[in-house]
């Protein structure tokens, strides 16, 4: 017979109940529950799991379709999501926006955030395509970043934090580790703690950032080195160079551009000491009695030889030419007494640095960078353009140290007052 749709009961054609229905509108399947429909498949067992696509339910709701299943949430006129698997992850979707926004992918890796086209290798991984930023923390809020990749008595990376940008348009990351912040255990390791630096890296013109920078375990700024410098290691600040190690600029007229203060309160204090080499010889040194600045040279007899006190100071001191002049850049065209460092050269070549003529190579700025520009919609307006820099010569300007003159000055009065008293003497 057919079946059949009684009060509380659907009878199959063999007489069986199929199913019961409670008076509180439960249903009560005496088997699997089915619903086939043109496209889909809808399964209810008897333990209450309800799967769709798949006949066999393992969960509560047991979604299966092959490439992947997903669930849609609209709201008319509102934001439309999907979560769901595209085949190979746990994906949520934004489907008003046309962006994906989170993925979970067969190793466990997290990444969330932007046009992820990239593959990437962090657990966590968070990206934008907007300027408002990827991820934020409020008030009283902190973050700890940690690694067992260290254990205990070894040194090594102990935790890192990276900042990159990718090419949402292409399939392959570029600049994913530019720049960054990384601690590293440096020694003195147990299992109670150890001691940690933390270093600072950017890149420039690749995809990987280089250490630039790092705090040592002790407090000490390294710039430039990863090791604390040998002829100055107990110094809070260290620099290392191949070139300028440090500038300064200074905008305001009558403001002070570098300030030096030693608050002893007596005694030598020293302002700045000056070594020309890696044995530590000091060559010079800014020192202060309180009251007055002294600018020193070295001088010790220990670091002399042929020492000679009968040369001629008359002769070499007449061939000097002192002269009145204003430097070009004073607007003011100020006289004043001095000498031209090349006419000096020859006769007390000590007074005097560089060479006449000379010229030398300066970087300088062609044009300058221009600054990505997005509009309130976040579509770029202006492409960011990295600064063309070219090279130049320019004059390499001599220089005198004119105190250099003081003991051919102080030879030539000896030698004055010699000839006088032999006159006075006849």
């Amino acid at each position: 017979m057919a079946a059949t749709l009684g009060v509380d009961t659907i009878q199959h054609t063999n007489g069986t109940t199929a199913v019961t229905v409670g008076t509180n509108g439960s249903v009560t399947a005496a088997g699997t529950l089915g619903v086939t429909g043109l496209t889909s498949l809808t399964t209810m067992n008897t333990t209450g799991n309800v799967g769709i696509g798949t006949a066999s339910p393992q969960e509560l709701l047991h979604l299966s379709q092959t490439g992947g299943s997903t669930i849609r949430f609209q709201n008319p006129g509102a934001r439309v999501w999907t979560i769901g698997n595209d085949g190979t992850s746990f994906v949520v979707d934004d489907v008003t926006g046309s962006k994906e926004t989170l993925r979970i992918d067969g190793t466990g890796v997290v990444m969330g955030g932007g046009s992820l086209a990239a593959t990437r290798t962090a657990d966590l991984q968070i990206h934008t395509d907007v300027a408002g930023g990827a991820v934020s923390f409020g008030d009283e809020s902190s973050v700890v970043i940690s690694t067992n990749a260290t254990g205990a008595g070894s040194q090594g990376y102990i935790g890192s934090l990276w900042f990159g940008s990718q090419d949402v348009s292409q399939s392959s990351q570029y600049g994913w580790k530019m720049a960054g912040m990384a601690g590293y255990m440096s020694g003195d390791t147990s299992s109670s703690g150890g001691s940690a630096d933390l270093l600072f890296y950017t890149a420039s013109s690749s995809q990987t950032g280089t250490e630039r920078m790092r705090i040592d375990s002790s407090g000490k700024l390294l710039i430039g080195t990863t090791a604390v410098l040998s002829f100055a290691s107990s110094a809070p600040i260290q620099v290392l160079s191949s070139g300028i190690a440090g500038a300064f600029k200074n905008t305001t007229a009558g403001s002070q551009t570098i300030s030096v203060y030693n608050t002893g309160n007596s005694g030598t204090r020293y302002l700045m000491w000056f070594e020309s080499n890696a044995s530590k010889t000091n060559v010079g040194s800014i020192t202060s009695n309180g009251s007055a600045t002294a600018y020193n040279t070295s001088s010790d007899y220990r670091l002399k030889e042929n020492v000679d006190y009968t040369w001629d100071a008359t002769t070499r001191l007449k061939q000097l030419k002192p002269a009145r002049f204003n430097f070009i850049s004073d607007d003011t065209n100020t006289l004043v007494d001095g000498f031209l460092a090349h006419e000096v050269s020859s006769i007390v070549p000590e007074a005097i640095t560089g060479t006449k003529d000379a010229m030398r190579d300066e970087e300088y700025e062609v044009t300058p960078a221009v600054e990505e520009v997005r509009d309130a919609d976040d579509n770029i307006t202006t492409e960011a353009v990295e600064a063309v820099m070219g090279t130049r010569s320019v004059p390499d300007m001599q220089g005198i140290d004119q105190s250099k003159l003081v003991p051919l000055l102080i030879k030539t009065i000896q030698e004055l007052e010699a000839r006088i008293t032999a006159l006075e003497a006849e």
